[in-house]
């Protein structure tokens, strides 16, 4: 997936600000081993965290 690149600044402009909230899930049961698949998961997702994945 590619995500479009932001557009270049331009000075003089108003600062906007956006805020963004969203129900990502929960992990399937309150224990340990749920919550580390679900991390797996939601940190592995690249529309989540735009970050280059952990070697």
């Amino acid at each position: 997936m590619r995500f479009r690149p932001e557009p270049a600044h331009q000075h003089g402009q108003p600062a906007r600000t956006g805020v963004l909230l969203c129900n990502l899930g929960t992990p399937d049961e309150p224990t340990a081993a749920a919550t580390r698949r679900y991390l797996a998961e939601f940190l592995s997702d690249p529309r989540v965290v735009e970050i280059p994945p952990a070697a």
